[in-house]
Order: structure tokens, then sequence, then C-alpha cells
């Protein structure tokens, strides 16, 4: 008897759980593909962020309003890469890893540039 009242209690049941699962794995979809399109805009920040800084090395006399411009070009980036991302081994002595590392380096670059008047 034990066994017939779990079956009738499951199968009335299924079509709860069924709905349950189903809208887990809605939510587990729609997170990712949140995650994607921040992900997506992030890189084109990145990209637009690179050019920028090209521009100014390319540039023969860059000014101080160059420098600047790419600076906080730089600098937004790596803020805004902090929305999508949590970086991996951050702590207050360290950088981390990634996916800040690259933006770092970029903006050690951009700061060693002795190519202002």
């Amino acid at each position: 008897r034990a066994l017939t009242d779990v079956y009738e209690y499951l199968r009335d049941m299924s079509l709860l759980i069924a709905t349950g699962g189903v809208a887990y794995l809605t939510n587990v979809f729609q997170k990712r593909s949140g995650f994607t399109e921040s992900l997506e805009e992030e890189w084109r920040g990145i990209v637009r962020t690179k050019a920028a800084l090209y521009t100014f090395c390319e540039k023969p006399c860059p000014s101080t309003e160059d420098y600047l411009s790419a600076f906080s070009a730089i600098s937004g980036t790596i803020d805004n890469m902090r929305i999508v991302y949590r970086n991996v081994g951050e702590t207050d002595s360290l950088i981390g890893l990634y996916p800040y590392a690259p933006l770092h380096d970029m903006r050690r670059a951009l700061q060693t540039l002795d190519r202002l008047p």
C-alpha cells in the first residue's frame, strides 16, 4: 500500500515537479544570456580602448589631453570589466590574474611613455 501511495503522489505531483525543473533551467539560461551580452559589450569596450591607446601611441606629438583621454579610456575599461568579472587571485597586495592583467599591462605601458610635452 505504501508504494501505491508514493506512486500516486508522484503521479499527481509530476507536472509540478517538471514545471519546477523547467523554470530552473529557464533561469539558468537567462542568466547565461545576460552574462554573454555583458561580455560582448565589454569586448567592444576593450577594442575601443585598444584603438584609443594605439591612436595615442601613433601620434607624432600627442598632447596632454590625448594622454588623459587614452588613460581615461583604459581606466574606464578596467572598472567596467569588474562589473562583468570577478578577478581571479585579486587581493589587497595582488592585482590578480585574469581578465584584468592584460588591461593593467596596457595601463602600465601607457604610464611609462615619455611622449608628453
